[in-house]
């Protein structure tokens, strides 16, 4: 069953990543800039300076089999140009929302 998902304006579908280190695709990127925009925490003038994969835990990588569901989450650094501060957040792309 595909589940459809939507943040802002986007909308997508999930795909399994063919492994749990194949880096985001742009869908991803995007869901993990909605996520945070959603959540009130960034302002309208914040710069998303990385979005990259959060590396799964090396037991879950050598654990996964093809075809298997695998947690992802996107590291993302932002940079506030109405303060000039920069954040870190993790935002979990499985469970939309931000893991930390």
């Amino acid at each position: 069953m595909t589940t459809l998902l939507a943040h802002a304006d986007i909308l997508f579908a999930p795909a399994v990543p063919a492994h749990p280190l194949e880096p985001l695709r742009g869908e991803e990127i995007a869901a993990a800039i909605g996520i945070l925009r959603a959540s009130g925490r960034i302002g309208d003038k914040a710069r998303f300076v990385l979005v990259t994969l959060q590396e799964p835990p090396k037991d879950a990588v050598l654990a996964w089999t093809p075809g298997a569901d695998v947690p992802r989450e996107a590291a993302v650094q932002v940079l506030d140009n109405a303060d000039g501060r920069a954040y870190e957040a993790v935002v979990s792309l499985t469970d939309n929302a931000i893991a930390r």
